[in-house]
Order: structure tokens, then sequence, then C-alpha cells
């Protein structure tokens, strides 16, 4: 997985892993609310 690789490197200038997973809650929770607009959307 080059992708998990890249982020594993990069994770690595972070302050710390909070910091890491609150980054990650938030991209998911925007690509998931992008996602389920286009579904409305569609609709």
């Amino acid at each position: 997985m080059e992708i998990f690789t890249k982020f594993h490197r990069i994770s690595g200038y972070l302050p710390n892993l909070e910091d890491l997973v609150n980054i990650t809650i938030t991209f998911c929770a925007l690509q998931t609310k992008r996602l389920l607009g286009n579904v409305e959307a569609d609709f």
C-alpha cells in the first residue's frame, strides 16, 4: 500500500498521533458528506 507508506512517513513529522487521527476523521467525514451529497443529487 503505497499511500499508507507515504502517510506513515508524513505522520512522523506531525506533533503527535492525536493530530493525525483528527485529520483522518475530518477527511473521512468530508469525503462521506460529499458522497452523500452526490447520491442525494442523483435522486
